[in-house]
């Protein structure tokens, strides 16, 4: 459960169209806060501080939106956030007003923790399959991420799915238990190694067999 919530302060806009475009000039984000239920509202955030708080918050952590005028605090998730192709700059996003007994779902990054003893002892490759899982709960038990650890993968044989991850009460993860979520890799040359190995043996095991058909065409023969 989140112990306190993130606040961020926002101005109602009226401002639509090119409008938009002097607002970001002024340092101001175009955002608009939407749910279910409730009227969509325009509103202007300070870019900066919007910044610091998506740095924070992520998409599934509950804000504290203080609109100028009113003395409602609304709880939102950060959604949908759009950016600018070159800067990565944000330029408009999205906050689903959530209600406290409704579950919603969000996206919830995965956090790898510790070292993997195959990578360190037999230098093979982390492979990440995933890096973030889709989960629902209630607003107020939505995880800020998920740990993963990583010192379970002691072969390359190892994986760690889904199932793995350590359950949270009033937390479902939305994927299949069985997806792979990170796995490690053999290093190349042993790979080739293996490779050429089992090359060498399905070789073998073709002449042999090569060699009992002949055999028996000369005994039939």
């Amino acid at each position: 459960m989140n112990a306190k919530k993130i606040q961020m302060k926002a101005q109602k806009r009226e401002e639509i169209g090119k409008g938009i475009a002097k607002g970001r000039e002024r340092g101001l984000l175009p955002a608009v806060i939407y749910g279910h239920g409730t009227e969509n509202q325009n509103i202007w955030i300070d870019a900066i501080e919007f910044t610091k708080v998506f740095s924070d918050a992520g998409e599934s952590t509950l804000v504290e939106l203080l609109v100028e005028g009113s003395k409602e605090k609304i709880n939102v998730l950060i959604h949908d956030i759009q950016f600018t192709p070159t800067k990565n700059v944000p330029m408009h996003c999205d906050l689903f007003q959530v209600k406290m007994d409704e579950e919603v779902e969000a996206t919830v990054p995965l956090i790898f923790t510790g070292e993997a003893p195959i990578v360190k002892e037999s230098g093979g490759t982390l492979v990440k399959a995933m890096d973030e899982v889709g989960v629902r709960a209630l607003p107020d038990d939505l995880p800020h991420d998920l740990s993963i650890d990583l010192s379970g993968l002691k072969s390359f044989e190892d994986r760690i799915t889904i199932a793995d991850i350590k359950k949270q009460k009033g937390v479902e993860i939305m994927e299949d238990s069985e997806t792979i979520i990170v796995s490690v890799s053999q290093p190349r040359a042993q790979e080739e190694e293996i490779n050429e190995s089992t090359e060498n043996a399905e070789e073998t095991a073709t002449q042999d067999k090569e060699k009992q058909d002949d055999k028996k065409e000369d005994k039939n023969a």
